[in-house]
C-alpha cells in the first residue's frame, strides 16, 4: 500500500514539475510574436504617415503636369508659328534655336558660332546651304562629324516642317526643346527647368 502510494506522490511530483517547465516553453515561443505584433503597431503610424505623403507628392505632380500642360497648349501655336518663318529668323534666332536643341547638345559651341554667323552675316534664309556641305557648320565651331550631321538633320527637318513639337516639356529627352528670343518659346524653355506649380503660375502671372 505505502508502495502504491509512494509511486503516486512520484507519479503527482513528476507531472507537477514538467507543467512549469513546459509553460516556460511556451511562454518564451509567444514572446517573439508579441513583440513582432508591437513593433507592427509602432511602425503603422509611420507607415500611414509615408502613405499619406506619398499621395500627396502625386497629388502635387498630377496639378503641376496638368497645368504645365495647359500652359504648353497655350504656347504651341506660337510655337509652330516662329519655327515656320525660319527665313525670317536673324543670326541669333540661328543660335538660340540650335544651342537649345537635344537639350543643350550644341551649347559648348555656342559663343564661337553666335560670333561667327553674325560676322558672316548668316540669317534663316541660308539655312539650306547648311545642309548642303557640311564644312560650312565648321566654320561655325562644330567640329565632331557626328554632330555636323546631326545638325544638319535637325535643320533639314525645321526646312521641311517635320520638325515635331512634344508635349511632354518635363522630359529630359525632348530633343526639340530649344531657346529663342520669341517670347512664347522662352516661356517653354523655362517651363523645363521649373520645379513647382506656384513657379508656372507666377512665370505667366
Amino acid at each position: 500500500m505505502q508502495g502504491q502510494q509512494s509511486m503516486i506522490s512520484t507519479g503527482m511530483s513528476n507531472s507537477s514539475a514538467q507543467s512549469p517547465r513546459d509553460d516556460g516553453q511556451n511562454k518564451s515561443k509567444e514572446l517573439p510574436r508579441e513583440l513582432a505584433m508591437y513593433e507592427s503597431l509602432l511602425r503603422l503610424p509611420e507607415l500611414i504617415k509615408a502613405k499619406e505623403m506619398s499621395e500627396s507628392v502625386y497629388n502635387n505632380d498630377v496639378m503641376f503636369r496638368k497645368s504645365v500642360s495647359k500652359w504648353v497648349n497655350i504656347i504651341q501655336p506660337s510655337m509652330k508659328i516662329h519655327f515656320s518663318s525660319w527665313k525670317t529668323w536673324t543670326s541669333d534666332d540661328i543660335a538660340d534655336w540650335i544651342v537649345g536643341l537635344e537639350n543643350g547638345k550644341f551649347s559648348k559651341y555656342e559663343s564661337v558660332m553666335r560670333q561667327e554667323m553674325k560676322t558672316a552675316k548668316i540669317e534663316g534664309r541660308h539655312l539650306p546651304m547648311l545642309t548642303q556641305n557640311i564644312t560650312y557648320l565648321q566654320r561655325f565651331g562644330i567640329v565632331e562629324f557626328d554632330e555636323e550631321i546631326a545638325l544638319q538633320k535637325h535643320i533639314q527637318q525645321l526646312i521641311d516642317g517635320k520638325l515635331v513639337i512634344s508635349d511632354d516639356v518635363t522630359s529630359n529627352n525632348n530633343s526639340n526643346s530649344y531657346k529663342s528670343t520669341n517670347n512664347d518659346a522662352q516661356k517653354l524653355q523655362r517651363l523645363q527647368n521649373i520645379t513647382s506649380k506656384d513657379e508656372v503660375e507666377d512665370m505667366f502671372s
